[in-house]
């Protein structure tokens, strides 16, 4: 039951609430791995993508020979690293940048122009 609903809020854009019906499947049925897979996709979708690599990971290794439980692996993995790499060019614009000592000499050298 819960893992219908799981699918049904996922479908429906309500991450949180099929997290929740994902996490109480799991837990009634721990070596199952569409459980863990429910799991993984609700992370994904709320952008947790660590989380969710985790769990696929454990769904993985409950079925070691599913191409679907791969690919969704894959996907979060590189969501992780595009998430990093936004994450780091958002703090590289953010963090103010010190001027070179080139800058610093032209701006005195003008200033000097001006008082001289």
């Amino acid at each position: 039951m819960f893992s219908n609903r799981c699918l049904c809020w996922l479908r429906m854009r309500e991450g949180e609430r099929a997290l929740s019906d994902a996490q109480r499947c799991r837990r009634l049925m721990p070596g199952w791995c569409k459980a863990w897979y429910l799991e993984g996709t609700a992370l994904s979708f709320m952008e947790d993508y660590q989380g969710a690599a985790d769990a696929f990971m454990e769904a993985l290794r409950l079925d070691p020979e599913s191409d679907e439980i791969k690919r969704a692996l894959g996907e979060a993995m590189e969501s992780k690293r595009s998430s990093i790499r936004s994450e780091d060019m958002v703090n590289s614009l953010m963090t103010p940048r010190k001027p070179m000592m080139s800058e610093h000499a032209d701006r005195e050298s003008g200033w000097r122009h001006w008082w001289i």
